[in-house]
């Protein structure tokens, strides 16, 4: 480089001591330019400058670096002299700077107004240092920075009035007072139509658990739309500049309606926006309580009734599905009752849980017995009630000790009636005992003395009532007192 601005008679540069561009193996001083020769400089002056103000920011540093190097080359930034030659006193007094802006008067701004934007300008500021920014406050709240003294604001609604003034600022964040507000108006008249829909406007999802993504058509407007609101029943939820938005934190499986507004910049909003109504995925089986069981009741030769603690879902269960020996069988409530058993035979049982999207989870399991019955009561039209009977432990059988019978035709004595009540009541009180003198050589004599104590019987041979007659046969009005004094 041959520049000699400073006609001192050697090329603008810094000396450096090293190698001839022209003969790498001769070793010299040569003036020299360039990135190479700057960076020491600015990197020295950055670090007295934060040396002298340690809170400085990088971008601080940085600017306070360009706006006061002295200009060389053309004026404002080159691609020769970039911002011009480094002042190193400059920049560290920009970064202890505390002064703010003056006026060379009271500011004032001039307004050249349109329909929605408006054309400002002012005088420009002084600084001890510089001015490097001014900030634009409409109707009384800052809504823009520039860096020149002029601005055009946009965004705004025709025919209406406006308060605009500016205030300046420097490096240091120093801000001057707010000058005397200006009032304009824009031109045109009031905005007082709202965005229009297509007939065949639409909006779409893609749904996932807990999100839906919206899409949608654009509205029109006889300005612009300014933006879009996001109504989740019946509630704003989004509002957004673009045609799309996520929607997060749903419920999965939940139906949710969604409708789509569009408003602008003077706040008139549509009312026949698009509308959709989706149900979020529901990927979560049914959920089983720790310590959930199945229960077996109600266990006959052929049948059983099976319960089972109740799972849950948020979306609900639809149904429960009950495994019984390789057959499935279906219930939509905890219990169901499974026929066509084999008397006397061990069943494997489990439930498993569904809801109304197919997501389904294995619940608790169990082992039961049908009831064996008697070799006497195969096909027996009370055949179930008899078996009902001896898993209740009301009977034992006709045929002691083996008692494999149960003689389902036989006539039932009065002591064998005295024994199906105290089994299936649980009497347990004796009394004093041997309160009848015939029973004495009856099997049935604890269970009459019991029947007896607990009022349900008071002898066969009223009104001494002496004797039970256990081995008489119970009439129907017999059977009749017995029972309304048990059960009365």
């Amino acid at each position: 480089m041959d520049a000699d601005a400073n006609g001192d008679g050697n090329p603008d540069g810094v000396l450096q001591e090293t190698f001839s561009s022209a003969d790498p193996s001769y070793w010299n001083y040569y003036w020299k330019q360039g990135t190479s020769m700057a960076a020491p400089h600015v990197a020295g002056t950055a670090a007295l400058m934060l040396a002298a103000n340690p809170s400085v920011t990088a971008s601080q540093v940085k600017r306070a670096l360009e706006v006061t190097a002295e200009d060389e080359g053309s004026a404002g930034w080159d691609i020769y002299y970039g911002h011009g030659l480094i002042d190193a006193d400059k920049a560290i007094d920009a970064v202890l700077d505390g002064e703010a802006p003056t006026w060379p008067s009271e500011p004032s701004v001039s307004v050249t107004p349109y329909d929605t934007t408006a054309d400002l300008s002012w005088d420009a500021a002084s600084d001890n240092i510089a001015v490097t920014d001014y900030k634009i406050w409409l109707d009384g709240s800052p809504v823009a920075t520039a860096t020149t003294n002029s601005f055009t604001l946009s965004g705004l609604n025709p025919g209406t009035t406006y308060s605009v003034a500016v205030q300046a600022g420097d490096l240091m964040e120093n801000w001057s007072a707010v000058g005397t507000a200006t009032s304009f108006d824009t031109t045109g008249s009031v905005d007082i139509q709202a965005p229009q829909w297509a007939d065949d406007a639409a909006v779409e999802a893609i749904v996932g658990d807990d999100w839906v993504y919206l899409s949608w058509d654009s509205a029109t407007d006889n300005l612009d739309v300014a933006e879009y609101r996001v109504i989740q029943d019946g509630v704003v939820a989004i509002t957004t500049a673009s045609t799309y938005a996520d929607v997060e934190g749903l419920t999965e499986g939940t139906v949710y309606s969604f409708a789509i507004e569009a408003g602008d910049a003077a706040g008139n909003w549509s009312s026949t926006g698009p509308t959709l109504q989706v149900t979020t995925e529901d990927w979560t089986s049914p959920d089983w309580p720790n310590g959930s069981q199945m229960y077996a009741t109600n266990v006959l030769v052929d049948r059983v009734t099976l319960s089972w603690t109740a799972a849950s879902d948020p979306s609900g269960i639809d149904e429960y599905e009950v495994y019984v020996d390789g057959v499935y069988h279906t219930a939509t409530s905890t219990s169901l009752t499974v026929t066509g058993l084999d008397p006397g035979t061990e069943y494997m049982t489990w439930v498993n849980a569904y809801d109304s999207n197919g997501n389904w989870s294995v619940g608790p399991e169990m082992w039961f017995t049908t009831a064996l019955g008697f070799d006497d009561t195969r096909g027996s039209t009370f055949e179930n009630d008899i078996a009902w009977l001896s898993g209740a432990g009301i009977t034992k059988g006709c045929n002691p000790p083996l008692n494999t019978m149960f003689c389902p035709d036989s006539y039932v004595t009065r002591g064998q009636m005295a024994a199906f009540m105290v089994r299936a009541l649980g009497y347990t009180d004796r009394g004093a005992g041997d309160l009848f003198g015939d029973d004495d050589a009856s099997v049935f004599e604890a269970d009459i003395d019991k029947l007896a104590v607990a009022g349900v019987t008071k002898g066969c041979n009223p009104p001494a009532n002496t004797n039970f007659c256990p081995d008489s046969r119970v009439s129907r009005g017999q059977m009749a007192a017995f029972l309304h004094r048990a059960l009365g």
